[in-house]
This record gives C-alpha cells, structure tokens and sequence, in this order.
C-alpha cells in the first residue's frame, strides 16, 4: 500500500518516523531528505513499505493494482551537463530513455547531436534508448519544416535514408516522432507521412511512436497547445504507441498561474484519447516540474519561472510559507512576497499530486506514463512508481 504523510506544523523527519514505524534512516533515504532539515507544512513524504511496516492510511493503492506491469518512458536532454549521471539514476525507474533530440530540417537532414556518450550510459543500465525527432529551430517548431516533408518527395526520402543510416549506427530501440504546431490544414498530410515511413522504420527493428497535443475532442485543443493538425485516430491506427501530453494544460510559463496538469482536464483529454485510440497504446504524459508566477501576472511581458518540485519544497522553507493543496485540480500551491515586495503564486507538484495522475493509468488501463523532463530532483515521485508497478524492462 502507497502511504503518504502531509506535514504538519512542529512535525520532524524524527516523529514522522516513529508515527508510522518506520526506520529514520530509510525515510530519509527514500525522501532524499536529511533528519536535520525543517520540514514545510503542507509538505509531503512518501512512506515506505516493507512486510515489517505497513499502517493504513488515508493516501493508498490497492493491493490488485500494486505492481501492475507498465512502461514508463523519460526524456533527457543529450545537451544536460549531468546527463550520464541522471541515466545511471533514473534507469531502475525506466523501460526507455527519450533522447531528445535530433532536429529535422527542410531538406530532411538530421542536425547532428554529440549522443554517443549517453548512448554509452544507457547501454550500460537495463533501460533502452528512443530516438527523437523534432521540427524544433532552437526557437519553435516550425510548420514550414513539416509541410516540405509531407509534401516534398526528394526531402522526405532524404529523412527516411539518414534517420535509417543512424539507426543502423547506434543502439536506438524506438523512433519518436514529435512533430508539434503543424498548419492545421496539414493534419491528413502528417497522417499520409506517418502512413509512409512508418513501415520502412520499422524494417529496422525499431518501434515508432509520435508525441500529441492534448485535445477533449478532434477539434478541441487544450490551452495553448495547437493539436488540430494531429489526429489522434490515425496515429493510433499507425504507430506503435503515442507520449500524450497532458502536461501544460492548466498553467504554464506564459499563461495565467494555475496547476500544470490539473486532473478534470487530465481526464477530459484521457476521455477523448481512449476513445479513439487503443488504450495500452497511451503513454500518459507526467510533468517533473511546476511554475513560479510574479502576481499581477501579465502574459504580455511575463513568463513564469520553472521550478522542480523539490525547488518549491526548499523555496517554501526559505520564505516561510505553508503549502496549500487544491483538491478540485489535485495539486500543491503556495504565496509569498520576494524581496522587493512582489507577491508570487508557485504551483507544482508533490506525492499526493503525482498519486492521483498515476492512479489514472490503472484506472484507463494504460500503456504507461512519460515524465517530461528529468534534471530535476522528485524522489517522491520514484519511489511512488516502484511502489505502485512494475517497471517493464527490454532487456
């Protein structure tokens, strides 16, 4: 059974500890957390279980669903500095690592990335790597890219031969397609493209996935993301299985504050998404990270600050806040006031948060979940996954 303590004020590593039997180093070590530092109230701490303690308590998995089988995918940026060592820790946790990313261009070159030593790393674990492809410039996806693919033979072969030379060369297992903000009006030329190299893709041996805009229906998108141009329908139809991303869908760094991934919205895209698509073909996206607004927020000139939710938890600490829990959009908030006297709203995520996005994939019957992006520190979250399923492996 997952249990999970919510701090209370005048609470301690220490009494948190002895409350529910727990060893105070293992708690400590699960949460990342030493026994001397302060806790937030409002704080949550994911307490371990083993066959010599288990208490009962108000946050729990039920024992049919604990150690369900799912995949779980994450990206990683090749550009990380810390990116061996993130792959050392996060592959117990993983079946593939998304390398994010090779870049495509009008002509269907691949923008050469320096991969060879996470490549390395990842060989080295019992994860195995994803190869993804974006329309990304280094500033936004861009359309214009997408529309000379799907519509220029001379440049579409091009792709097909250098992404198949590549995977010919490195150790990749899957193929990622993540195609983002195409002209709306390209939606069945992305569909034919898909229908065109997908087969020859997969004549290597590898999987083929694509990334897709969150949308309640075919031409509902979610907040700011595009998505009319992907159909979900036929990406189910003609790839192995689809990364949604249900991430960014509440608030996010140039929109109003809000939970990132606020579950009624969650589950109106899931709604949506099982209808049309298989539903062991789903990976449910997850965010690893939340947002720091400066109130009034104005999105002309604003943008929200990122923050991981470890960040929070210690920027809380700092500043001497409580954290507070919406429970409508199941996610962890707090105020403050910086040192200039400018009000701030943080939105982010904690154990009881993640919980319940996790508790989706049993209730959906998902292929699994895609955190996006690893870098920043939530042991919470990682000790939640293991206890809640089992991770499938490849290898």
């Amino acid at each position: 059974m997952v249990q999970i303590a919510v701090v209370s004020s005048g609470d301690s590593l220490w009494s948190i500890a002895n409350s529910y039997g727990v060893p105070l180093e293992i708690l400590s070590n699960v949460n990342e957390i030493s026994p001397e530092t302060p806790l937030v109230p409002g704080q949550t701490l994911v307490i371990p279980t083993t066959n010599r303690f288990i208490n009962p308590f108000f946050y729990q998995t039920p024992m049919h669903y604990r150690y369900r089988p799912i995949e779980v995918n994450a990206y990683v940026r090749v550009d990380d500095p810390n990116a061996v060592n993130i792959v050392y820790k996060y592959a117990p946790y993983l079946t593939y690592f998304n390398v994010s990313s090779y870049r495509v261009t009008f002509s269907g070159e691949l923008t050469p990335i320096n991969d060879d030593e996470i490549l390395n790393a990842i060989e080295d674990t019992d994860a195995v790597p994803i190869f993804v492809i974006t329309n990304f410039t280094g500033e936004e996806f861009s359309p214009t890219i997408t529309r000379e693919l799907f519509t220029n033979e001379t440049a579409r072969e091009r792709f097909v031969s250098n992404l198949v030379a590549i995977l010919a060369e490195k150790p990749y297992f899957a193929v990622n397609i993540d195609f983002e903000e195409n002209y709306p009006e390209d939606r069945e030329l992305y569909n034919e493209f898909l229908r065109q190299i997908t087969p020859r893709i997969k004549e290597q041996g590898v999987l083929v996935s694509t990334t897709l805009a969150p949308k309640v229906g075919p031409s509902e998108p979610v907040a700011w993301f595009g998505g009319l141009d992907h159909d979900y329908a036929a990406h189910g139809q003609i790839v192995d299985f689809v990364n949604l991303m249900t991430y960014d869908i509440g608030g996010w760094f140039s929109g109003p504050p809000g939970a990132v991934s606020p579950l009624p919205t969650m589950r109106a895209v899931l709604d949506y998404a099982t209808s049309v698509i298989p539903n062991d073909k789903i990976m449910l996206g997850l965010p690893l990270y939340g947002y720091d607004w400066q109130l009034p927020f104005d999105p002309t000139v604003d943008f929200a600050e990122t923050i991981g939710p470890r960040e929070a938890v210690n920027l809380a600490r700092e500043v001497g806040a409580v954290i507070r829990y919406d429970y409508n959009v199941q996610a962890p908030f707090f105020t403050y006031y910086d040192t200039a006297g400018n009000e701030h709203i943080v939105w982010f995520e904690d154990a009881r948060s993640m919980k319940a996005k996790l508790d989706l994939i049993n209730e959906y019957s998902l292929r699994g979940a895609s955190y996006f992006i690893l870098g920043r520190s939530f042991p919470e979250n990682w000790e939640l996954l293991s206890e809640m399923f089992k991770i499938q492996k490849i290898l």
